[in-house]
């Protein structure tokens, strides 16, 4: 991916899993090196969803949204995350993903 160095051992990373055809944001992660492209391990609802991609010959859209994080930036962002997982936070779906 351009602009995205996968080589450095710390550079974290926050990205979107979206779905093929609808567009939807189906997944917010965190990572580093290549796990935004790794599709495997990982918990119960979204390994269904990209079963259920996968037997429909799909899948997701990989979209990266930041890097070079912080460590604080990498916390907020974590917390952000799971509070969009736990249902804590609602985001706004109704939109359509542009570069």
């Amino acid at each position: 991916m351009p602009g995205f160095d996968f080589s450095k051992k710390d550079n974290f990373y926050v990205y979107l899993h979206i779905h093929p055809k609808t567009l939807e944001v189906c997944y917010v992660g965190k990572g580093r090196n290549k796990r935004a492209y790794k599709l495997t391990d990982r918990i119960s609802r979204h390994k269904n969803w990209l079963d259920k991609l996968k037997k429909n010959n799909l899948k997701p859209i990989i979209k990266m949204i930041s890097d070079n994080l912080t460590d604080e930036v990498k916390a907020t962002a974590q917390d952000a995350i799971d509070k969009i997982v736990s249902g804590e936070l609602e985001v706004e779906r109704d939109y359509t993903l542009r570069d």
